[in-house]
């Protein structure tokens, strides 16, 4: 049930295999991963040809105000939102050949309200991605889990495109994702874009934009939410990277957790990749 973290799966994916884009600042599908969902992928800096590498590690702790996942908040004891949620995460990413490439890994989501325990997620996911030209199609599958038992283990096998459009005047880093779940859990459908705005230097800036749908029995309704947001990220060298943003959160009815409509979202993080 990943919001950020989807999309730093599809990062690796997409790095270990184009060699030449970093979805975390470009493609709002799910930070995998985790949106993974697209919830608040963290700008970051694209590798160059010299950095290109067979293999990639990546970890990280994002810190969020709440957890939200797809749009419904996890964080949430039936009445109100409660606690503070911490979000490691540890990704390995196998570059076959610049056309293919393999990414494995966990997220977890560790909380301090009592309603949902310490360890509330812990998600294991294999992705398999592609470059086609300036297509980045991928595969991926999704064990979602829960340690303290606060929900049933739900699968997904996830397909995912982003194309890369940097070199136009405004690059928009088009992106999408269908996810089918095991259990008759739905079919879930987001798609975006993330204008990177020009800074010169080691900051990045960026513009994520993207909305959640349901296609078959994922929310109560077809329209789950809308997002905007703005996102920063500054390249510390030697593989380190600090980031932060706040995104603005439009609600359906069927997912609102009070009368809000409209949820605002700051988080921080930071990454390592070798």
């Amino acid at each position: 049930m990943r919001e950020i973290a989807l999309g730093l799966v599809l990062t690796a994916v997409v790095a270990a295999s184009a060699r030449a884009d970093e979805p975390a600042a470009g493609s709002v599908v799910g930070r995998l991963p985790a949106d993974v969902s697209f919830m608040s992928a963290a700008p970051a800096q694209a590798p160059t040809e010299s950095e290109s590498k067979p293999f990639t590690i990546s970890a990280g702790l994002d810190v969020p105000s709440d957890y939200y996942w797809r749009g419904m908040i996890q964080n949430f004891n039936g009445l109100d939102r409660e606690g503070f949620v911490a979000q490691p995460f540890v990704d390995l990413g196998i570059a076959f050949s610049d056309a293919v490439s393999l990414n494995v890994g966990v997220w977890t989501s560790l909380h301090s309200g009592e309603a949902t325990g310490t360890f509330y997620e812990a998600d294991y996911y294999a992705s398999l991605g592609f470059s086609a030209g300036r297509w980045a199609p991928a595969v991926t599958y999704t064990a979602y889990t829960s340690p303290n038992d606060s929900f049933s283990t739900v699968h997904e096998v996830a397909l995912s495109v982003s194309f890369d459009d940097s070199d136009s005047a405004l690059p928009l880093s088009p992106s999408a994702l269908v996810g089918f779940f095991s259990d008759d859990a739905g079919t879930y459908f987001e798609a975006g874009i993330e204008p990177a705005i020009p800074t010169g230097g080691p900051l990045s800036l960026s513009i994520p934009i993207g909305i959640g749908l349901s296609l078959d029995d994922f929310y109560g309704d077809t329209f789950g939410f809308f997002k905007a947001g703005v996102g920063l990220g500054v390249d510390l060298g030697s593989g380190w990277e600090v980031h932060g943003g706040l995104d603005l959160l439009f609600l359906g009815e069927s997912i609102r957790w009070d009368d809000g409509e409209v949820k605002p979202l700051p988080y921080v993080g930071f990454s390592y990749s070798y």
